[in-house]
């Protein structure tokens, strides 16, 4: 109420609401903003969502917030299109007065392309916002977010421990890893970089103090899962590692999804071991596995993968538009297997036994790069159809580029795995995971050395995928 006296003495004319206000109250406030009689609505505790106003073009930040996601329903009150508003100007008189105040999730959580170093955007001018969208800072601005976002990128794990001991003493009970990302706004590769969760709450004397034989091992290992978004192989995972006994006596497919996540959480460290040893050594640890059953429970939360898609019968347990590491997919297409790895440095995976062509894009080609105007070899035409290049040495007369443009009559059937950038962002980046597109048939094919082949893909992409494996062809 004090900033709408303030600003109706100045000319401004204005009306503070609270949840205490009467319905009628709440409703003829938003018709006089709509009818310019009064320019500014002062809201506590509503309209971060369920309230239409399409005509709001500037939003003041007057108080903080912890929650990133109460941030994005704030700010996606003035996101609404309406004629005549060119743009929404955002006032923040929180951020500058908060030090603890982080920049860093909400810019991410507002760009198409989740993996980019979010100080490049800053830094280019966000190319990678969505289509039609735009984000113009000016200089101090800019250098004051930079500061932030450069700070912020620095999670240090006193905080964690501090905030996990804050949220225990105020609720009673043990906080969970989502809590905590909303808390910190972090992301949960930036958590397991700290080590085992388990760990944490050890040290902010929630949980009783314990040994892990691996657990420095394990907690590399847990962090370099925390891609997978696969509902049937999280499901898997969590049925084993809640029964055993139980969950041991699954199909085929359930004990290749097992040696897909040892191979992710072991790396070397499995040779000469076979998938019987691995799952005791991993249930030997129980305090990883905790941490892995909640790592796996957040993800299946937030998975947007659609387990009613059908993939390929020849692709294994792999499931159409999950992300999997290249380890797990040859492990998935039974190229690999525990304590036999294989030699494999190549972009395409020829498996004559299965007569399968497995071809693994990465659009990104040069590491720091951010221009959406870039043209690659490689980039999706539509949600069908995706253009590739061979590599340079491979003719069309050859038996690989026959194979190729005739596989359907020589019973072959290509897979397409693709990912943006080579690495995730974020020191200390791990390698990517592939997006698997599925079954792909020859639709075109021009020139030799290299072939660019275009190919229809069986299942269409699903427009997340589509928005960043096209953005970087100039059409």
């Amino acid at each position: 109420s004090f900033m709408a006296r303030f600003m109706s003495d100045r000319g401004m004319p204005a009306i503070a609401l609270s949840s205490e206000s009467p319905e009628d109250v709440r409703r003829s406030a938003v018709e006089r903003l709509r009818r310019r009689e009064v320019n500014l609505i002062f809201v506590v505790d509503l309209y971060n969502e369920g309230v239409d106003i399409p005509e709001v073009d500037t939003v003041l930040f007057l108080r903080p917030t912890e929650s990133l996601t109460v941030f994005l329903q704030q700010l996606g009150r003035g996101l609404r299109r309406c004629p005549g508003k060119d743009c929404l100007t955002v006032l923040d008189f929180i951020a500058q007065h908060r030090r603890e105040f982080r920049f860093e999730p909400r810019l991410r959580a507002m760009n198409a392309d989740s993996s980019a170093r979010i100080e490049a955007e800053i830094e280019t001018g966000f190319p990678h916002l969505p289509p039609g969208c735009a984000i113009t800072l000016e200089r101090v601005a800019q250098e004051r977010i930079l500061t932030n976002v450069r700070e912020s990128l620095t999670l240090r794990r006193d905080r964690i421990v501090a905030d996990i001991r804050s949220i225990h003493a105020s609720t009673g009970v043990e906080p969970s890893i989502e809590e905590i990302l909303e808390r910190t706004g972090s992301d949960l590769d930036s958590l397991l970089r700290r080590g085992l969760w388990s760990r944490l709450l050890a040290d902010a004397g929630v949980v009783d103090a314990f040994t892990s034989p691996d657990e420095d091992r394990l907690a590399r290992g847990i962090r370099r899962l925390s891609h997978i978004d696969d509902p049937k192989l999280i499901q898997c995972l969590l049925d084993w590692l809640q029964d055993p006994v139980l969950g041991s006596e699954g199909h085929g497919d359930d004990e290749l999804r097992r040696t897909m996540i040892h191979i992710t959480l072991w790396g070397n460290e499995l040779q000469g071991s076979g998938l019987h040893a691995a799952d005791q050594r991993l249930l030997a640890n129980a305090a990883a596995v905790r941490d892995l059953i909640a790592v796996l429970r957040l993800r299946r939360r937030h998975s947007r993968v659609r387990v009613a898609e059908i993939s390929p019968p020849l692709a294994g347990p792999l499931s159409l538009h999950a992300s999997y590491t290249r380890d797990e997919i040859l492990v998935g297409l039974g190229h690999w297997t525990i304590g036999a790895q294989p030699a494999f440095r190549e972009g395409t995976l020829h498996l004559p036994t299965r007569k399968l062509d497995a071809f693994f894009v990465t659009l990104n080609k040069t590491d720091g790069s951010y221009s959406a105007t870039t043209m690659y070899e490689d980039y999706a035409i539509n949600d069908r159809l995706f253009h590739w290049q061979s590599q340079s040495t491979t003719s069309i007369d050859s038996p690989t580029g026959q194979r190729y443009v005739h596989h359907r009559e020589r019973g072959y059937t290509p897979l397409l795995f693709v990912r943006e950038n080579r690495s995730l962002p974020g020191p200390g980046g791990l390698a990517a995971p592939y997006v698997f597109l599925g079954a792909a048939d020859h639709e075109s094919h021009q020139g030799s050395r290299p072939i660019s082949i275009v190919w229809r893909l069986r299942t269409p992409m699903p427009a997340r995928i589509l928005r960043t494996t096209a953005m970087r062809a100039v059409v």
